[in-house]
Formats: C-alpha cells, structure tokens, sequence
C-alpha cells in the first residue's frame, strides 16, 4: 500500500474510533456542559505534505477544551525516529510542547497565542517508522476568543509539524 492510502486509511480508522463520541452535547447553549467530537478531517495546506500530526478528538469539560493528538511516523522520514518534547502528569496523560496559532484569512498570516502554563513532570515520547502515538493531548483554552472570528487554527510541535483544523470544531454547536 502506498504512503497516502495508509495515511487516509489511518485517519479514518481514528475517526471512526471516536466517532461514538463525537457530536454529542448535553445541552446545546452551555459551553460548560461536557461535550466530545472527534474530527475526521482536517485541512490540507500543502497536498505534498502528509498529516501525520492531526488533532483527532477536542473534549469541552468543566468550561475548559481539550484536544486529542495523534503522530504516525512514516517510513523514510528524516530523522526516522521522532522524539517528541512535553510533560506528562500525575494522570499518565503525555502533553506536548506545542506553539498555537490562530490564522488571519485576510492576510493569510498565522498569528502565535499566549502560551498555557505547562503542568507536570518533563519527558519525551520516542516514535519509531510505522508506529504511532495516540496518547497526547493538548491545552485549547486560548482558542476560544477566535471561534466564529477566524477560520483556522493550528498546534505546532518543537520539531516543526502541525496539526490545522477549523476552529468550529472547537465548539458544541460546531458552527
């Protein structure tokens, strides 16, 4: 199977995996209220380049949003193994060090956000060619203000990938 078929296959398979929980809110109007959606697509801003970084499932808890992360590490990639920088907490949750970006579909510029505050204890995930790593997440908070004002937001890794998505995703009514 060639690399596109495997990377859409895997994206797939992670999107049917959280799909039981995805669009669903206890009510409608309260952002407070716990809600889950997994996210099945994302955009493509360059069709040469693969996703292999993707914000798979964003969770709204306790009036606070959470995202889902995903690596696949492809073969014939430079470096081969992927080493990914974060904290991981109390809870065994793995939280990488990620910039965030909102983008300005005027200027077509990405404009960084204030970072959050890092919590728990420094480590790296080591991710080897073929494998993945379904077991990050990330703070989305400080995406909030941007929801219906601009269309794209991204989290960037120290190594340079990021994972786009819409910011509509990142609300229960996913307008």
């Amino acid at each position: 199977m060639n690399k596109t078929i495997c990377i859409t296959l895997r994206s797939l398979l992670i999107g049917l995996t959280f799909f039981a929980a995805s669009s669903h809110s206890r009510s409608g109007t309260d952002d407070c209220e716990w809600w889950s959606r997994g996210i099945l697509a994302q955009p493509s801003v360059d069709p040469a380049v693969d996703n292999r970084f993707t914000l798979f499932q964003v969770t709204g808890r306790h009036c606070h949003l959470t995202g889902k992360l995903s690596y696949y590490q492809t073969e014939n990639q430079n470096p081969a193994v992927k080493i990914i920088e974060g904290t991981r907490t109390k809870d065994g949750i793995f939280w990488p060090y990620v910039t965030s970006e909102v983008k300005d579909e005027k200027t077509e510029m990405w404009s960084a956000l204030p970072a959050p505050a890092w919590n728990g204890h420094p480590e790296t995930v080591t991710i080897k060619p073929k494998e993945s790593c379904l077991e990050m997440q990330v703070v989305l908070d400080h995406f909030k203000a941007f929801i219906g004002k601009h269309k794209f937001g991204r989290v960037i890794l120290k190594t340079g990938e990021a994972a786009t998505f819409e910011l509509k995703h990142l609300s229960p009514s996913n307008e």
